[in-house]
């Protein structure tokens, strides 16, 4: 396993002018929680959300190298947090925060918790390796307290541990012309990568839409 230590880890902020209560609530967590190497990504203020928050992302992964903490300014903080995390060695991506949602199905078993699931119908987007019995949203791992991720929405608290998987990502923001959130571009394309999630999540999505399904727990069985 390798070890980060978060409050002293490069940390990207990402977010936009107008979102001054938030940009409180981010100081206060950044101090409460001893962050002493924060880096913001102000992005402009977009017609369509989606556009300018892909702008940001692209921003972000072309200014700063991993490994960094991606923060998204409404992420929040679960009890689950603490300042030292342990990532299995072969990681790519690490999720410090999780959803309920696939970036092509429904994944009722998810998790234990989950009721509805929005369906993104984005199915024919997506290949998998040959043998695999059908897409899924993620699959259990040998490393305790991890999910290995293959297609989850979501992007509020984000590890990036290689430089080499954060520029493909990048190139995938580049050359997606769909106007897709860039999370789902990330959801598409992550089984290609070592990417994995805790299960116990410590960063949640407090947008008032979405507070639900980032705090749920895996407690379920392989999902394939």
């Amino acid at each position: 396993m390798t070890k980060f230590h978060l409050p002293t880890l490069q940390t990207v902020l990402l977010t936009v002018g107008k979102n001054t209560g938030r940009h409180d609530a981010r100081r206060k967590f950044f101090s409460k929680y001893g962050f002493t190497n924060v880096k913001w990504v102000v992005g402009r203020r977009t017609h369509n959300h989606h556009h300018g928050a892909r702008e940001m992302a692209i921003q972000t992964l072309e200014s700063y190298s991993a490994p960094f903490l991606w923060l998204e300014d409404d992420a929040r903080v679960l009890p689950a947090y603490q300042d030292i995390i342990d990532v299995p060695d072969d990681a790519d991506v690490a999720y410090l925060g999780g959803h309920s949602s696939g970036a092509a199905w429904k994944a009722e078993q998810a998790m234990r918790r989950q009721r509805e699931v929005e369906l993104l119908s984005l199915a024919k987007h997506v290949q998998f390796p040959p043998g695999w019995p059908r897409p899924a949203l993620f699959c259990e791992t040998q490393h305790d307290g991890w999910i290995r991720l293959l297609s989850m929405v979501g992007g509020h608290a984000i590890l990036w541990i290689s430089d080499h998987v954060q520029k493909e990502f990048l190139r995938l923001l580049k050359t997606d012309h769909t106007n897709k959130p860039y999370d789902v571009t990330f959801a598409l394309h992550q089984w290609r990568y070592i990417v994995y999630c805790l299960k116990a999540p410590w960063f949640y999505q407090a947008d008032g839409r979405h507070d639900r399904v980032t705090q749920l727990y895996y407690t379920g069985e392989v999902v394939l």
